[in-house]
């Protein structure tokens, strides 16, 4: 998947973590259309060869946010193939488009796991999480910044 060399980058899912949920009741207002707001942020692990995904949902009502919901997937790449990611100065890992929707699908879908499992015994047993077009989404490849 690299795009210099169009090479398969090996990696496996290493951790998954809930790291926000939040329902704010007084915000939740049935007679209002809901809407929905997503965010997404990338980090890196360069002593582990690891990749975070972070996935950040907001249903709102009325602008104001209802459920929070922040899911984090954490990869291990192959040192190998690490390296064939990494700038020239290895300050920036660089996650081609391909890599980059592929590890966020995974972690969208992930999200969309946790969400039924958090509502679903509860009056937001309706929200779910819709499908993403992530080529709609991610239209650039993905630089991570390593930190020295």
């Amino acid at each position: 998947m690299n795009s210099k060399k169009n090479k398969n980058i090996h990696f496996k899912l290493v951790g998954i973590k809930t790291s926000q949920f939040a329902i704010i009741e007084d915000n939740f207002k049935k007679e209002e259309d809901t809407g929905l707001n997503v965010k997404v942020n990338y980090g890196a692990d360069p002593d582990n060869y690891g990749v975070a995904v972070v996935f950040n949902v907001r249903f709102d009502c009325d602008g104001k946010s209802f459920l929070i919901l922040e899911v984090e997937h954490h990869y291990s790449i192959k040192q190998e193939d690490w390296n064939s990611l990494l700038s020239e100065d290895e300050k920036t890992l660089h996650l081609n488009l391909d890599l980059a929707r592929h590890l966020t699908v995974l972690t969208v879908g992930t999200t969309r796991g946790v969400l039924h499992s958090k509502v679903e015994n509860t009056s937001y047993y309706q929200l779910i999480l819709p499908t993403i077009d992530l080529t709609q989404f991610i239209k650039e490849p993905i630089d991570i910044s390593l930190k020295a």
